[in-house]
């Protein structure tokens, strides 16, 4: 464990470091900040956050359930032909890995697109520094030691995600075709950009869990009736190893909380360049204000965007006592909190800085409380205790 923190701490002093470097300039005769922005060096250090979480997954040994199954049945079933396990594309991954050396190369390979992507998609975000942590606490990395071509799925698709709001139909669907061919549960994003152009009252995406989960019984008929269609899902029900019907009640308050509080936020916040009471009282001519409203448009479809993933996050949460194998189908939307928060945080502020506070205490408790829970006491995944691959030379 001891590992994943030193993990964590270096890259948030890149984090850090980066904020400190963003403009580099001199005062004019004139006392006047000339300012530059050096786009080489931030980029260079952006990537050096992404650094310390690929070493660690590089480098692992024997970590998580999957690795054992990956080297031992699913590598050596691709390199035979045998082809009904594993997607497209990452029939392809393990080729490319295997010629490259051994299957090491194949987890090399995974961890540097998850890391990749994951890191591009961190572009958006409003606060790298919170964005970090929240990959770390929600336990979405050391997850994604263990469903490793799924959270490529994920990553791609998170990152495609920006097309949303960006009103870019086409790369939006490829991209999520392409993480698709990755893994099939890709599926769910395509719901997301038709369903972020309906714009909901801020308090009813937690109503909307609340009866999913006083309805999960119904939902659950409805599932064995789809899972029944998806044939290579269909063991998945009824299954002692999978369909536990056991409702994790952790993830249901976390999910739940991450939610009501964004939508208490999105509630209270009034944004004064949309509001047209405001534009009519100035009366400034239309040219000076749509380019500003465009964009502040833009960024209220990204926090409804984000919205709407979040609440599908919790919406699975409250289901998951009837969802089989349920966490790898909660985590798939979770993974849009490294944008989410501090979007959320970006906005408390703007209403108070003491709200500001009180929200950024309770999501920090609940990540750590979380992370506890699901690594540190369950160790889901089996990666608690870290293992290198240098320990073997």
């Amino acid at each position: 464990m001891t590992a994943y923190f030193i993990m964590f701490l270096i890259s948030e002093f890149f984090a850090v470091a980066m904020l400190k470097i963003k403009f580099i300039g001199r005062p004019d005769e004139k006392g006047k900040i000339q300012t530059q922005t050096s786009v080489i060096l931030k980029n260079a250090v952006f990537f050096l956050t992404a650094l310390p979480f690929f070493v660690i997954a590089a480098l692992r040994y024997n970590l998580g359930t999957d690795y054992i199954v990956y080297k031992h049945l699913q590598i050596p079933e691709v390199m035979r032909g045998i082809n009904d396990r594993v997607e497209f594309m990452y029939r392809i991954i393990i080729k490319i890995g295997m010629a490259m050396g051994d299957a090491q190369w194949v987890f090399i390979i995974t961890h540097f697109l998850i890391i990749l992507f994951i890191w591009l998609a961190m572009r958006e975000s409003d606060d790298l520094c919170m964005s970090i942590f929240v990959f770390m606490f929600s336990s979405s990395f050391n997850i994604s030691l263990n469903i490793m071509r799924q959270y490529i799925c994920i990553a791609i698709c998170v990152y495609a995600t920006k097309y949303i709001y960006e009103k870019k139909i086409v790369p939006y669907y490829a991209l999520v075709a392409i993480g698709t061919l990755f893994h099939t549960t890709g599926v769910i994003f395509l719901l997301f950009y038709p369903l972020s152009r309906i714009k909901l009252k801020p308090m009813l995406p937690p109503v909307i869990s609340l009866v999913c989960f006083a309805a999960a019984s119904v939902a659950r008929m409805a599932l064995s009736f789809l899972t029944r269609i998806l044939e290579n899902y269909a063991h998945y029900m009824d299954n002692d190893k999978y369909d536990k019907n056991d409702t994790q009640y952790d993830l249901v308050l976390v999910e739940f909380v991450i939610l009501a509080i964004g939508c208490f936020v999105d509630y209270l916040y009034k944004d004064p360049i949309t509001d047209n009471k405001l534009l009519k009282k100035l009366k400034l001519p239309k040219k000076t204000y749509i380019p500003v409203i465009s964009d502040a448009m833009q960024e209220d479809l990204k926090f409804r965007t984000y919205t709407l993933i979040q609440t599908f996050a919790s919406v699975f949460a409250c289901l998951s006592g009837i969802i089989p194998n349920s966490t790898r189908i909660i985590l798939i939307p979770v993974i849009g909190q490294i944008i989410y928060v501090p979007m959320v945080l970006k906005r408390a502020k703007k209403i108070s800085k003491d709200l500001y506070i009180v929200i950024t205490a309770l999501y920090i408790l609940a990540y750590f409380a979380i992370f506890w829970r699901m690594i540190i006491n369950k160790n889901m995944g089996e990666t608690n205790e870290y293992h290198s691959i240098l320990s073997l030379l």
